[in-house]
């Protein structure tokens, strides 16, 4: 272990937000550090201390919500109207790191996100000085209020860490099986890169231990379409059976077999048939694209992020693509 210093957790701070694309929570921090908290109290008292020495901007936490003067909040909830010329979107808040963010707005006035513009309209109708900043806001109902947040969700690049920026467009077979692994790891699940060298496997497992599900994966970098073959079929048939006794020994429930590909021929469909009526475990077809939007969702906002109804979505089996996701992102955006 390496020597925990005030540095040293600088360092894993920044390391930290360089991956997720923010200031890591305290409890992410936590989990995905040698730190303490311990030694969080000994070194630096608390953690927002610990994000002003790393450069960041502390948050504010719930006990210090009723403290914060409603006009100081609209105040600056106006600055952000005037600056984007529309009510911003959760990842607009994160990216442009508007302070307060956008959960003290939503803890203060007992609200969802998405009525945040609906409670500073009710609050600047009549005060002249917010005049200039009313105009960006909807002039309907609460619908369109929500429309023009959720309208945002492509802006799901903005939270796409580096290490994942060319997982829809490399060449390199290799590259594709490493960034999806990565991408299932930043979304939350424990997962075993097994493939590269490393005999007939799987390219990876991802496992979400709490939720008691996992996922076999296959990468597929093919960029004209992928479709699975007899001997595809096999492996994939193959993988479930070495490996399914030893993660329902792990206290596994649920088992999916997930292939990830840029796009699926239609011929796929049948062959997703035939693997779950051979091995009775439902089988995936997800897009990278999928993917990707899914791992930005959780990063931007992993505690809204509802790993059980994601469950539900692979449980359908099928392709699951942009579309096939977009109800789901959308209530968490909300």
């Amino acid at each position: 272990m390496a020597d925990i210093t005030k540095e040293y957790c600088i360092q894993e701070m920044k390391r930290l937000a360089g991956i997720k694309g923010r200031p890591p929570f305290f409890e992410e921090f936590i989990s995905e550090t040698n730190v303490t908290n311990h030694y969080l109290i000994k070194l630096f008292l608390n953690f927002s201390n610990l994000m002003t020495e790393s450069g960041f901007e502390p948050r504010s936490t719930v006990r210090d919500i009723p403290l914060i003067p409603i006009e100081q909040m609209w105040k600056s909830y106006s600055d952000i109207l005037y600056k984007l010329k529309h009510p911003p979107s959760k990842a607009e808040w994160s990216y442009y790191k508007f302070q307060p963010i956008g959960r003290t707005f939503q803890y203060k006035f007992n609200c969802k996100f998405s009525e945040i513009p609906l409670r500073f309209k009710d609050f600047a109708k009549d005060r002249p000085e917010y005049a200039d900043v009313l105009v960006y806001l909807p002039k309907s109902d609460e619908k369109e209020m929500t429309n023009v947040i959720t309208t945002h969700l492509e802006d799901f690049h903005l939270f796409v860490p580096p290490v994942l920026k060319n997982l829809e467009d490399t060449d390199d077979s290799n590259d594709f099986e490493t960034q999806v692994g990565i991408a299932f790891q930043l979304l939350g699940f424990k997962t075993n890169l097994l493939g590269q060298g490393q005999g007939e496997n799987p390219d990876f497992i991802a496992k979400r231990p709490k939720d008691h599900y996992a996922i076999i994966g296959d990468a597929k970098s093919h960029k004209d379409g992928y479709s699975i073959d007899a001997n595809d079929r096999r492996k994939a048939e193959r993988y479930i059976g070495d490996y399914r006794e030893s993660l329902e020994k792990e206290g596994i429930k649920t088992l999916f077999f997930v292939f990830v590909a840029r796009s699926f021929n239609s011929d796929c469909k049948k062959a997703v048939q035939d693997i779950r009526e051979q091995t009775n475990v439902t089988t995936v077809l997800l897009t990278t694209s999928a993917l990707l939007q899914l791992t930005a969702s959780h990063i931007r906002n992993p505690y809204d992020f509802d790993f059980s109804e994601l469950k539900t979505i692979f449980s359908k089996g099928g392709e699951i693509n942009e579309n096939t996701v977009k109800s789901f992102l959308t209530e968490i955006e909300e």
